[in-house]
């Protein structure tokens, strides 16, 4: 059966800058020419600018549905898509991941997901198209992205996006941010598409001699008990005298961070529910700077802060020159509740 094709040249009729108001019919046209799309070949240069310095890096990828297969200089990535390994010849060591442990029952296809991140992209952002440019040989349309959402804006700060998209495929063959503290730019330089590749080409024959690392292995050199992590660190870890229902304790980190450390204790009830403690001799240990949308709250006998970001709640004091963030998200668990965690650390 032929396949359709719907050209972005065809949903953008312009003649020079204009707005792009029929954003729904570009995702779902998106949607529908990726589904189209069984395999491609791409060279990519990638920029980064930040205080002054530029690094550029140059790779290779091949992609077929969930398969993979990425080469840098000294790095290669593969995935046959149930296993995950990343090669650094260097150090001639490999890291084997699971993606199993990644699925989720819950999790949408890659055709949701795309239209739910297209979605998004194109309601938070105000999209200009400008025409069309040749990118890697092939026809593109060039838009701008101008984000409209007030909360980005104050988080992240003013931020331009211009994105060069395939016209048949929709895929992005250029991409470049702006910001006031960075730049950074990538572009397909050549690329080709629906290729015969076979399967084996995503199966990663492990050098002889290297090192090999498992996801379970990481994890496990890097969680810590309660006691453990007493230990390892000179901040008071408070003892939790008030656990909601359900919630135990999973694991600890510990990490050395510029200018002092930190630690993360995780629980969970089990299932999706999840909250965090920092500690940190830092301040604002997640990053999230004087734009966060803040309110001052009374935790026990201290004075603290509510921080609401996004679907995200974070309960903020400093007590002993420890800086204490208690973090859930979504409905993981209410305000009170989290509240009162925070009030039961002794």
């Amino acid at each position: 059966m032929k396949k359709t094709v719907f050209t972005l040249g065809a949903v953008l009729l312009f003649t020079a800058a204009c707005a792009v108001e029929n954003t729904d019919e570009i995702v779902e046209k998106a949607v529908a020419a990726q589904e189209n799309l069984d395999s491609y070949y791409a060279e990519v240069e990638s920029r980064f600018t930040y205080d002054g310095e530029e690094e550029t890096s140059f790779y290779k990828e091949w992609v077929k549905g969930d398969q993979y297969r990425y080469e840098y200089d000294d790095y290669v990535s593969v995935s046959d898509g149930e296993t995950t390994w990343f090669y650094d010849s260097q150090e001639n060591s490999v890291f084997i991941m699971d993606e199993m442990m990644l699925e989720d029952e819950d999790m949408p296809d890659q055709s949701e997901m795309m239209r739910e991140m297209l979605t998004d992209m194109m309601e938070s952002n105000d999209v200009t198209a400008h025409g069309k440019e040749t990118i890697a040989g092939r026809d593109t349309i060039h838009l701008s992205l101008t984000p409209v959402d007030e909360e980005e804006i104050a988080m992240f700060g003013e931020v331009s996006y211009e994105i060069w998209i395939d016209e048949e495929t929709y895929m992005p063959l250029k991409m470049e941010w702006e910001s006031d503290d960075f730049t950074s730019s990538m572009v397909y330089t050549e690329i080709e598409y629906n290729l015969d590749l076979s399967d084996d080409f995503f199966a990663y024959e492990i050098p002889e001699g290297a090192e090999v690392q498992t996801w379970e292995d990481e994890l496990d050199s890097m969680m810590l008990s309660l006691d453990e992590l007493r230990e390892t660190t000179d901040m008071p870890v408070p003892e939790f005298t008030y656990l909601p229902e359900g919630f135990e304790f999973e694991s600890a980190f510990h990490y050395e961070e510029s200018g002092g450390e930190a630690a993360m204790l995780d629980f969970t009830d089990g299932g999706l529910g999840y909250f965090t403690l920092s500690i940190s001799t830092t301040e604002d240990p997640y990053g999230l700077g004087e734009e966060a949308d803040k309110e001052v709250i009374q935790i026990g006998d201290l004075e603290g802060e509510r921080i609401t970001v996004y679907d995200m709640t974070i309960l903020s004091w400093t007590a002993e020159e420890v800086q204490y963030e208690l973090l859930s998200f979504g409905e993981d668990l209410s305000d009170e509740e989290l509240l009162k965690v925070a009030e039961g650390l002794e």
